[in-house]
């Protein structure tokens, strides 16, 4: 199987209701192809689909790319906000990045994976304008609850009010890493 985490963040996105057309101009949701996406008025892009397993290992061995020079195992990423540990697959033509990620605790992902199965589950989305302590002030200005941690991606904050079931959806500062 293939991930198309472009294809899988257009889904993920209506799912979580996110509202297409940005408040703010030109704010690309997912790269050059998508439209812009609105969180709670705050103006977003999609960087990153996570996808839930219940196996890092296995998952990583049928869904990783595979080319001469892919690594045959990827670093393990630590995500506190999830309770997950996982492995970043990549990034798409479409500058979206997939991560593998299976549950370390009884979090946010746990949950998700006994309500939904393995598959899409978290959307990390990055502001188009400013930084993730701006975007932090919109969001709690606007009523939306966070709360901050470390991500697969960096430091971030998951937007806390939408069933821990998912999908979730992060917002990360710019995403460092692979």
């Amino acid at each position: 199987m293939k991930l198309d985490p472009a294809a899988l963040a257009d889904g993920l996105a209506r799912e979580a209701g996110l509202a297409d057309g940005s408040p703010e101009a030109g704010s690309p949701a997912l790269g050059p192809r998508g439209p812009g996406l609105a969180l709670a008025g705050l103006a977003v892009r999609v960087v990153a689909v996570g996808w839930a397993t219940v196996d890092l290992d296995r998952a990583w061995v049928e869904l990783a790319p595979r080319t001469p020079t892919a690594p045959a195992v990827g670093a393990v990423v630590r995500d506190e906000l999830l309770g997950a540990r996982g492995r970043i697959l990549g990034t798409s033509a479409g500058g979206v990045r997939s991560i593998l990620l299976e549950p370390a605790t009884e979090g946010r992902l746990a949950a998700s994976l006994a309500h939904r199965g393995e598959g899409p589950a978290v959307l990390y989305v990055a502001p188009t304008v400013g930084d993730l302590s701006a975007a932090v002030d919109r969001l709690t200005h606007g009523g939306s609850r966070v709360r901050a941690g470390r991500t697969a991606l960096g430091p971030g904050v998951v937007v806390l009010g939408v069933p821990s079931a998912g999908p979730q959806v992060i917002v990360v500062a710019v995403p460092s890493g692979p």
